[in-house]
């Protein structure tokens, strides 16, 4: 028997050290992780940019494509909360382009006051004109950065007095921000 018992035990022994030969050679493993949202806060969005009112004398004053009505307006939108890694942001400006003048950083205007034309620049300084389309990057250091759209009203009468009429007008400006 003691035979008979050594054998069952190499036996059985053989069996569990071989288990591991038939066991599942392929498995599945999921990983997953998320993209979050971007994490900027940006100020100055979606308001509503008032322009002081322009007599028509004051329109005709300045001139046809000749000189700022007033004063114009920088819109600056300032940026903070940027993850660290973030390095540049880019701001995209788009809008309907005015018929007249064509060529220039003018959007179509609504409403019944004509007369007109908002310029806009990338610089608060009124340099480099800001087109539909156009991309402008900035740099965000320590999550925080600040952009801006210079805003000029210039007169627009290409016929004369008659071009120039009362009453309120707006635009839309859509902006795009993306951050790297």
């Amino acid at each position: 028997m003691k035979i008979k018992n050594r054998l069952f035990l190499l036996g059985a022994a053989m069996a569990v050290m071989s288990s591991s030969a038939f066991a599942d050679t392929t498995g599945t493993q999921t990983f997953t992780a998320n993209v979050t949202a971007n994490t900027c806060a940006i100020t100055g969005l979606n308001e509503v940019v008032q322009f002081p009112n322009f007599t028509r004398q004051q329109v005709k004053a300045a001139g046809h494509d000749d000189k700022i009505i007033g004063s114009g307006i920088t819109h600056t939108f300032n940026v903070s909360g940027c993850p660290t890694t973030t390095t540049e942001m880019t701001m995209q400006l788009d809008y309907t382009q005015a018929a007249a003048p064509s060529n220039k950083p003018v959007p179509a205007l609504t409403g019944a006051g004509k007369g007109v034309a908002l310029w806009l620049y990338k610089t608060a300084t009124g340099a480099n004109y800001f087109m539909s389309g156009d991309k402008v990057t900035y740099t965000v250091t320590n999550g925080a950065a600040s952009s801006l759209i210079r805003i000029d009203p210039y007169g627009w009468f290409p016929n004369g007095d008659s071009d120039i009429a009362a009453g309120s007008y707006s635009t839309t400006l859509n902006l795009t921000f993306d951050f790297t």
